[in-house]
């Protein structure tokens, strides 16, 4: 194509565009006969019926057997706009566009109705140069099916086709076409179609529908040659498809409806109600529609047969590496495929007709549980009630029809493995032959009753003619060595006309019921809003890919997709689910299955497997109906304890071969609570890990005193089986849990190729059980820890968590808060017990990505509490030599210790020179907020004494925190080390007060470093008091650096200590006038930043507006920075102070920046620092206040500074405020009620920044003058 202009008075003058050429009906196409394909209209024109395109035009010559066309796509393509779907118009708001902006009233400007025009040949005409057409357009909105004459080859690239429709718009809704429908309508040639993800189909017809194929049937090519089709599907997905086919006889499937062909090989294929980012990643596009919305999108054939991904097939069969988890209604209906038969003789090849390789099913439940109360009815007559029930049966067959969880019938040599199924069926001949039962009662697990009330559970009958009930996997054939699985590693978790079906292949044993043994637990996408409320969704049974592993599977090493690494959809374990509680107490219920009859002698049997230990005992508990009456135990009912199972089940026998203990009895033994329902149903209680029982302990299975060597080991992966037959547990029972004894999660060794683990924590038991895993106690050697959600030992109406609060929960079921240790020990009034275990080297508690923006970024221990009966120090951990504690809130910690290091994380750190301890974001807060010891305390570390400590983004903001002890502080009570390094931490509160009877700082007590010490970006803001020294930031400080020359940095920068217009305590009404106004006093000597300053220090852009006082009523020293400054050299650069510095009575030792310099006892007028002692490379200033002092003794003042030092200024208020080069405040919390309002007016270098997660600001907290 070109243009051509030109004068018509010149006509030689002929002006010629450049040439563009293309294809008129792709993006381009070439004569290997292959075509791109980059919009509908491209698509489209691949049919005759619209384009008139003929591929056998590419050729020159005569054309006598059809050939491959291939079709590439090369982009996503939308036909109509829908949720989720990035093109805003699509094919059909484009269209509209045009014809709008063209103006004639002849073309369809309504994107609802907009149709495609076609014709179709008069094939009784043979000369096809001259053939006769009917012109027709598809009905509104719809469109048109493709349907070639010849082999296709359509590659999707891995992009996307996006609103479907095919059917009639009709007002709000859609309504049916005639003809089969699909993206392809029918097709009758080869084909093959792979790496296409087809989003939000809409398929009604009246025909056969597919959201891929309508129909494949036998037909003619395009040289009138009769052919039998052959397809491949290969990684094709479907998500959220609406596929519907209306008439008798109909099929409807997400990728095809019906075929009649030689092969159908489908690999890799997916069809789910998910929104996925792009075609082979399990990333999501964007959040799922809602549960109601959801329930909406089926497979539905109102009079045939409908399958998730093949509604019917004539033909050899080939389906592997491929899931479906849809809504599955029709008279036939099934969960993967609906029905196969064999293809005639002719067409057949041998082998089976059909193999299904590692595939599943996955369910629909709400509230996590299958809704069986409502049934489909019939077809087209269906019941309203449940048309859109979210959860409903999610295989059903109409009235009249039969389901199968994975097919509803299939030839009788199919091969099925490594296959499972986790969807509800419902089978109407199913509940017919449960009608003809004795009493149609029964659960359709129990092993008695009718097979066919099982089957439908997987595959519900075999052979088209002669319509034989189908198997379970459970079931067998043969015998002795030639014994095997009829479905080998197969399994069902189902529920069959509201009974639960649990049923797997022998080789499964061990694997199946492990929960967290499928899913990778951060990549399992189920659909109930409940089951998506865990923190981490579990599959609590095995994936495809574990199954592969388990068995050897050849195909075990490949590398699945995503998909089969993991599990898609819902689950409804039923027992499994409800009986285990692995909250503040480890326990399994148990209800009996029938009504309790007179005078009725039940045996039940439990088998306990440590994983680690590899001990088994088992419990075997006898029970007289006549002893229960009204929920109350009598006398006779019992229990034993043995450690083999021919023991147990000789004790069944015999009552003599069993030392027994009575359910009545209170003690150290008995795990039970027993007693009857409403219903005269038996229940019973059986705790494993029970921290307020005496005895209750894990580990203290079987020995009832702790652990011992042999036992069972507190931490391990435990299974416990339940037998209600009166036999042991067999490797099929049906009660089987798999549970970690301790933790929140079932667990794996770390992959460092050592004996450690890491465990998960979500309440107090997890968290308690971290002490009973460490020293004293046998347990398993824990070095890291996650914690899974926001823990509540005390409750707290403020923190959510999946698990009432401990303190709450115990004291309800027994009266009182106790825990017992393994062994004899108790801890009483509600006490947490710290927890010593030196192998925890890690301890994080930050909130899964995808969680942030509902749960914040870190999770929070609620209301811990410490009471002083505490041994060997009070804290969260006890003692440690190696650990980092990251990401964690502390809210109201409740913490008190006589006699011992006290703090709110860790009491004592560091015991030799490699030690170390890390503390990263950390928010300690909450309005009863109190920590309490006589010997060193702080809210984070009460002592460590060797090694380094590193605080990083540590927050402690409570109004009233109160942390009193020996040596004090607000962070840390003591540290002696090799480096202290502390950035970005923050110690405030209204009323917060550290109180110490030693060494105490607004940050640290007591600290003495060797290496480097670096304060950056900090501030206190509260106020100190001690008998000892007092310092806003530390209370002392000393530089054991070999005199100040070992090179590293000793420093306080960026940092500053708030101040306070009104004294300790004070009331609203402001009664205490100004002058008596301190916040930093020590009976000894008392400095804004430091207390008493011993050695070499930088301090760069720090300043102190607190008031300083020595509380000593005779030459108490005070210093607006330093109260004593011991040391040759001290560097000052940008300081300032703002508040006033006193004594209680006479003092020569006060001064505006220190107090007493080394050690000076006498003032004398006009004395001299000596040269060298004080460098200030940067201006520094102060406001005076009471006198004009820098340095109380040797007294140095604004007349007597010189050389380097003269930098320090005396200035006044306005002066201050407008210093250049500094900064202003961000934002200001003033506490003093008259500052409200106010912008803190001189200048700040702090950045506050409380998590890494956070933009730092400018943040000033406290008063100023």
């Amino acid at each position: 194509m070109y243009a051509q202009v030109f004068n018509n008075e010149a006509l030689s003058q002929v002006k010629t565009s450049n040439i563009e050429s293309g294809s008129s009906l792709f993006a381009s196409i070439s004569t290997d006969r292959s075509a791109e394909i980059g919009s509908f209209r491209h698509l489209e024109n691949l049919d005759e019926r619209v384009s008139g395109w003929d591929p056998d035009q590419l050729y020159t010559g005569a054309v006598t057997t059809s050939k491959t066309v291939t079709a590439m796509q090369n982009s996503d393509l939308t036909w109509k706009a829908g949720e989720n779907i990035a093109d805003e118009s699509g094919y059909c708001g484009h269209v509209a566009k045009l014809h709008t902006a063209f103006g004639s009233n002849f073309l369809n400007q309504n994107a609802e109705t907009i149709s495609i025009a076609y014709r179709v040949t008069d094939q009784t005409n043979a000369d096809r140069t001259n053939p006769t057409a009917q012109a027709y357009i598809t009905e509104a909105g719809s469109y048109l099916p493709l349907s070639l004459p010849y082999p296709l080859d359509y590659q999707g690239n891995t992009y996307r086709i996006d609103g479907l429709q095919v059917g009639k718009t009709a007002g709000s809704s859609i309504t049916a076409v005639d003809g089969t429908g699909g993206l392809f309508g029918t097709v009758t040639q080869d084909m093959s179609v792979k790496n296409l993800l087809i989003c939000q189909p809409v398929v009604r017809t009246k025909a056969s529908a597919g959201a891929l194929i309508g129909a494949v049937t036998p037909g003619t090519d395009s040289r009138g040659t009769t052919n039998l089709a052959t397809v491949k599907i290969k990684n094709v997905q479907i998500e959220y498809p609406q596929v519907q086919a209306e008439q008798t006889g109909a099929s409807a499937g997400a990728l095809v409806g019906t075929f009649e062909g030689v092969t159908l090989t489908v690999q890799d294929a997916l069809a789910e109600n998910h929104f996925r980012d792009k075609l082979g990643s399990s990333t999501e596009k964007a959040a799922d529609l809602k549960q109601e919305e959801e329930s909406k999108y089926r497979i539905r054939a109102l009079k045939g047969t409908a399958g998730s991904l093949i509604g019917t097939a004539k033909g050899e069969i080939s389906l592997t590496d491929s899931a479906a988890a849809l809504y599955v209604e029709g008279m036939y209906a099934g969960g993967l495929v609906g029905t196969v038969e064999k293809a005639s003789t002719a067409a057949a090849a041998s082998g089976p007709t059909v193999q299904i390789q590692s595939c599943y099913v996955g369910g629909h439940t709400a509230n996590k549980k299958f809704d069986t109360s409502q049934k489909p009815g019939n077809g087209a007559n269906a019941n309203a009630a449940f048309e859109n029930l979210t959860g409903r049966y999610n295989v059903a067959a109409y009235t009249g029809g039969f389901a199968g969880g994975l097919a509803a019938q299939l030839p009788a040599d199919s091969q099925i493995a490594n296959t499972y199924v986790s969807a509800s069926v419902y089978s109407p001949t199913a509940e017919e032959k449960s009608d003809e039962t004795e009493d149609g009662s029964g659960t359709a697990a129990n092993e008695t009753e009718n097979p066919a009330l099982k089957a439908p559970a997987f595959v519900a009958f075999y052979d088209y003619a002669n319509r034989t009930d189908g198997m379970l996997p459970s079931e067998t054939s043969g015998t002795g060595t030639n014994k095997k699985s009829v479905y080998p590693g197969c399994y069902v978790c189902s529920k069959v006309n509201e009974k639960y079906v649990l049923a797997y292949a022998e080789e499964l044993s061990e694997l199946f019921g492990a929960e967290g043994t499928g899913a990778d637990s951060e990549n399992t996408y189920p659909y109930d809003p409940e089951l998506k409320k865990a923190e981490i969704p579990i599959y609590p049974m095995p994936t495809i890919q574990k199954v592969a592993e388990k068995l050897a599977a050849q195909n075990a090493s490949k590398g699945f997709s995503w998909f089969l690494n993991n599990h898609v959809g819902d689950w409804d374990k039923e027992e499994n689910e409800e009986a285990l509680h692995t909250g503040n107490r480890l326990y399994i219920d148990y209800v009996s299955p029938s009504p309790l009859e007179e005078n009725q002698r039940i045996h039940l049997i439990f088998s306990i497997t440590g994983e680690l230990s590899g001990k088994t005992m088992w419990y075997v508990l006898q029970v007289n109906t006549g002893d229960l009456q009204e929920n109350t135990l009598r006398m006779g009912s019992k229990f034993c304890f043995v450690d083999t199972e021919e023991k147990a089940a000789s004790c069944v026998k015999n009552e003599a071969n069993g030392s027994w203990t009575r359910f009545a009895d209170k003690n150290r033994v008995n795990r039970f609570e027993i007693g009857i329902t409403e219903e005269k149903k038996l229940k019973l209680r059986f705790y494993l890990d029970d921290l307020s029982r005496e005895g209750g302990n894990f580990c203290s299975l079987g020995t009832w005193g702790g652990y011992q060597p042999g036992g069972y080991i507190n931490g391990e992966n435990v299974t416990v089986k339940l037998s209600e037959d009166g036999y042991p547990p067999t490797e099929n029972t049906r009660l089987s849990y798999k549970f970690n004894s301790c933790f929140a999660d079932v667990i794996e060794p770390n992959d460092d190729g050592t004996d450690t683990y890491t465990v998960k924590v979500a309440n107090g038991r997890h968290l308690q059980n971290l002490n009973f895993c460490g020293e004293g106690y046998g347990g398993l050697k824990i070095t890291r820890v996650i914690q899974t959600d926001n823990i509540l030992w005390q409750e707290d109406d403020s923190i959510t968590s999946q698990t009432e609060a401990y303190c709450k929960e115990v004291k309800d079921a027994y009266g009182k808060m106790t825990i017992y240790s393994p062994g004899n020990s108790k801890y009483e009034g509600g006490s947490f017990w710290p927890i010593n275990n030196p192998d925890i080297i890690s301890y994080d508690a930050e909130v899964d990505e995808k969680e942030k923006a509902k749960l914040g970024e870190c999770y929070t221990i609620a209301g811990l509490k410490i009471t002083p009966v505490a041994w060997n120090g009070a804290a969260l951990f006890q003692k440690t030599d190696h650990l980092t504690i990251s990401n964690l809130n502390l809210k109201d910690p409740d913490i008190s210790c006589q006699g011992q290091n006290t703090a709110g994380l860790v009491a004592q750190a560091g015991t030799s020179a490699d030690s170390y301890l890390t503390i990263k974001n950390i928010h300690i807060y909450g309005e009863e907020s109190r920590i309490s010891g006589t010997l060193a305390t702080g809210a984070v570390v009460g002592s460590t004494n060797s090694g380094s400590l590193t605080l990083d983004h540590v927050v402690v903001d409570a109004p009233t925190l109160q942390i009193s002890g020996g040596k004090t502080g607000g962070l840390i009570g003591e540290a002696k080390v090799s480096d202290l390094v502390m950035n970005h931490v923050y110690v405030s509160g209204k009323n917060a007060r550290i109180q110490g009877t030693d060494a105490s700082g607004g940050l640290v007590g007591f600290a003495e470093s060797s290496g480097q010490m670096k304060l950056e970006n900090s501030f206190f803001s509260g106020y100190v008091d001690t008998t000892g020294t007092a310092g806003g930031l530390y209370g002392y400080l000393k530089n054991n650096q070999n005199g100040g020359t070992a090179g590293k940095e000793f420093s306080i920068e960026n940092s500053y200590v708030g101040g306070r217009n009104r004294s300790y305590g004070y009331t609203e009404s402001g009664a205490e006038v100004l002058s008596d106004r301190k916040n930093v006093s020590g009976g000894r000597c008392a400095g804004g930043l430091v207390g008493w300053m011993d050695g070499p220090i930088s301090v760069i852009q720090s300043f102190s507006a607190a008031d300083a006082c020595g509380t000593n009523t005779y030459n108490a020293i005070a210093g607006g920075l330093f109260g004593k400054y011991d040391s040759a050299k001290l560097v000052l650069s940008n300081c300032y102070t703002t508040g006033s510095v006193k004594a209680a009575g006479t003092s020569m030792f006060l001064g505006h920046y220190i107090g007493q310099l080394n050690n000076t006892w006498w003032w004398g007028p006009g004395a001299q620092l000596e040269a060298g002692i004080l460098s200030v490379p940067e201006e520094c200033w102060y406001l005076p206040k009471l006198s004009d002092a820098i340095i109380g003794a040797p007294y140095v003042d604004s007349s007597s500074v010189k050389d380097s030092y003269s930098s320090i200024t005396r200035t006044g208020a306005a002066d201050l405020s407008s210093k250049t080069g500094t900064n202003g405040v961000d934002q200001t919390i003033a506490i003093d009620d008259s500052l409200q309002g106010k912008a803190y007016p001189y200048p700040i270098w702090t950045i506050y920044e409380p998590t890494v997660w956070q933009t730092g600001t400018r943040l000033y907290v406290g008063d100023w003058d």
